[in-house]
């Protein structure tokens, strides 16, 4: 995680959090498992805490999961968007 601190005008204060995640690894899956849900609303929680009204939070990295997943459902909750949406992030070096 890194927290840089910007001043968007005099006075005005707020800090830009990037998250990295690596998710959760399933060798039967990318689909909604007990403990996928419970990383989602863990990354939630967290990212709530430290969170200030201002603030602004990316997150990004690996998070090993489809993309219908409930995870977007429970971090848009507490406002995050998906940027990627249904584009494929593999590239043809994937092996």
């Amino acid at each position: 995680m890194a927290r840089l601190y910007c001043t968007a005008s005099a006075g005005s204060q707020r800090f830009i959090t990037v998250v990295t995640i690596h998710g959760l690894r399933d060798p039967a899956g990318k689909g909604d498992k007990p403990a996928r849900i419970a990383q989602a609303r863990r990354l939630a929680g967290f990212i709530t805490a430290l969170r200030g009204h201002d603030d602004l939070v990316v997150v990004a990295g690996d998070i090993n999961i489809l993309p219908e997943s409930m995870t977007f459902d429970i971090l848009g909750v507490i406002g995050l968007v998906d940027l990627v949406g249904f584009a494929d992030t593999r590239t043809s070096e994937y092996i």
